[in-house]
């Protein structure tokens, strides 16, 4: 067996086609109905390295057959640079503690190189293999929880969201909404960097992270890597009238091989801005964008903290519906 660095621009279409074979076995996210992976949304998703964040794909191969896949990622030249996040997938027909504990050894001294010091393993927790390579085998213990959920586009209540945009009216009079596809003028990638900012605040459970500092600079290479895996990249900004202050975010990333299964990105209300339906109004009218200019994105997927009560209330009433949890495995500090 032999462990290969898979990277976009230098992936064969063999290796390609392991890749998604692989994720079509082991990707919970995947329903039965989904069409499969093809090849070329497997090379688009093995994200390039920026400035403040690398990534890296490690493929363990048997011949030609890829066997294991394991992706890290972490903050470089920037905050939070000893955190190392680690998701790890096997083929079901062969030993995964094995294959598992062979890519982590492999990575382990990878990512050591760079100073990383904590890993964060990530992985379904209805998996007992899982579970077992990160609690057994590491001794690392549950930290984060998860809920992945999907929402029909086509079936969300359109009286619903109506009602959600003219709540606005009242509940929100001093705000307007600005539509931006990336890449976003100066205006908005000023507003990207506070949003993104504002992600500090999002639940984390018993992890442990260091506050991130954005400036324009630093969201222009976000902003980079969702155009980097071939995507369209959509935000809804609600701003504040009178000072020009970001209120609110939202954002959608279209895989260009694969738009009928987009995904929700991140949401956020500005703490000074809460309690004035702003959450519902740039959701509402992100669903009503999307069904008018793109008829495609059939469905959304998001992931949200189950500690998160605020921003799941809001999914579940437009009528996202779960489709599996993930955990987050640590070694406690």
């Amino acid at each position: 067996m032999d462990i290969r660095e898979l990277r976009q621009d230098t992936i064969t279409d063999s290796e390609a086609d392991e890749v998604a074979r692989l994720r079509n076995l082991v990707d919970p996210r995947r329903l039965r109905s989904d069409p499969p992976v093809s090849r070329q949304l497997a090379i688009n998703e093995l994200r390039p390295s920026v400035a403040t964040v690398a990534f890296t794909y490690f493929g363990l191969f048997d011949g030609e057959r890829l066997l294991g896949l394991a992706e890290t990622s972490g903050a470089i030249n920037a905050e939070n640079a000893d955190v190392c996040e680690v998701g790890i997938c096997t083929d079901p027909t062969a030993d995964s503690q094995q294959l598992s504990a062979q890519l982590y050894s492999h990575f382990d001294a990878h990512e050591r190189a760079r100073g990383r010091t904590r890993y964060w393993g990530w992985g379904d927790m209805a998996s007992d293999a899982t579970r077992s390579f990160w609690e057994d085998q590491l001794g690392y213990t549950l930290a984060y929880e998860e809920r992945i959920s999907r929402c029909a586009l086509p079936n969300v209540d359109a009286q619903l969201m109506q009602r959600w945009l003219s709540q606005a009216t009242n509940r929100a009079g001093g705000y307007h909404l600005v539509r931006a596809q990336a890449p976003f003028d100066d205006e908005c990638i000023e507003y990207y960097a506070h949003a993104l900012e504002a992600m500090n605040d999002a639940p984390i459970d018993d992890l442990v992270l260091e506050n991130e500092v954005f400036d324009a600079d630093r969201a222009r290479q976000i902003e980079s890597l969702h155009l980097s895996i071939r995507s369209s990249y959509q935000a809804v900004f609600a701003v504040e009238t009178a000072t020009g202050a970001l209120a609110g975010f939202t954002a959608v990333r279209i895989p260009d091989a694969e738009p009928s299964l987009s995904h929700q990105s991140d949401t956020v209300t500005i703490d000074a801005h809460r309690k004035r339906g702003i959450g519902r109004w740039i959701k509402a009218d992100m669903w009503t964008w999307l069904r008018s200019d793109r008829p495609d994105v059939l469905s959304l997927d998001t992931g949200n903290a189950e500690s998160n009560q605020a921003m799941l209330s809001i999914n579940e009433a437009m009528g996202f519906q779960d489709v599996l949890h993930h955990g987050v495995w640590h070694l406690p500090t």
